[in-house]
């Protein structure tokens, strides 16, 4: 196992140093991202974070791609349909950043 920034490069030179079969190797960037993401909008709509599920790609910093219109609460509801849309691009943008740097959310 290895635990790296940049996850993408790291994961295919451990893949090809390491000679094991590309069946086993894995990566896991957005699962970070995404749990950023949620937390921000559960501050924002007032709710558990564990009432929120984000959907977040790409990589960390201007790479990544928060996906509002994926991001639910447990009802079923777009993050579009709880926040306005300014509020939503200000919880994009913060997950951007933090994705970037080691500050505390």
């Amino acid at each position: 196992m290895v635990v790296t920034n940049p996850l993408d490069a790291m994961t295919q030179a451990a893949w090809k140093v390491s000679g094991i079969s590309e069946a086993t190797r894995a990566g896991m960037a957005g699962v970070l991202d995404a749990a950023r993401m949620s937390a921000f909008v559960a501050m924002e709509y007032g709710v558990s974070v564990e009432n929120v599920q984000a959907f977040v790609l790409g990589g960390h910093g201007d790479e990544m791609v928060p996906i509002p219109r994926y991001t639910t609460d447990r009802g079923g509801f777009r993050c579009p349909e709880l926040l306005p849309k300014e509020k939503i691009d200000a919880i994009v943008e913060r997950t951007r950043r933090r994705g970037g740097d080691c500050e505390p959310c």
